[in-house]
């Protein structure tokens, strides 16, 4: 691994995680640039200038000023796992934590009876809970819910699309 490829976590004015960027780019935000500090070295590794001063390889920097880091609001998908994930893991029959194939999720109306795949029809089960209620409703198979499943709230989400680069950073 080339000692130009090594990572350097960035940080912005106000102590937030930003992306990572490479030693090249993080001793040019700071040595040239100046719109970087460094927080953290490494006192392992010690570079010499091309002056012959030596210089400890930054493990952390911070921008000087604050940059507008992009988000977008998106809803919650259904899924199977976003289900087990919003009950987290536990059963909503018997209350058991179950892991990885053990844990399911079911229809609280069945589909046979004119549910739907939503989230306030879904609730995590475990296998044994899933195959007792079988194809009825919690009050037909005397099975009543520990909760009452909800829409899980918006998240939010750093944008994932690469910033364009200026005219300064493309040469």
């Amino acid at each position: 691994m080339s000692i130009a490829t090594l990572q350097v976590r960035v940080i912005n004015a106000s102590y937030e995680d930003l992306a990572p960027t490479t030693l090249d780019r993080a001793i040019m935000l700071v040595e040239v640039q100046k719109r970087a500090e460094i927080i953290e070295v490494d006192e392992t590794r010690l570079l010499r200038t091309y002056t012959g001063e030596p210089y400890f390889l930054p493990k952390v920097i911070r921008m000087l000023s604050m940059l507008k880091v992009p988000f977008h609001y998106a809803e919650e998908v259904f899924s199977r796992d976003g289900v087990i994930r919003r009950d987290d893991s536990t059963c909503g029959y018997c209350g058991k934590k179950a892991y990885g194939k053990d844990i399911t999720w079911d229809h609280i109306i069945p589909k046979s009876q004119g549910g739907d795949n939503s989230w306030l029809n879904a609730i995590a089960a475990c296998l044994k809970c899933n195959g007792k209620k079988a194809n009825r409703t919690p009050q037909e198979a005397n099975m009543p819910m520990l909760w009452e499943p909800y829409a899980p709230k918006r998240r939010y989400f750093k944008a994932d699309k690469p910033r364009r680069k200026s005219k300064k950073d493309r040469t």
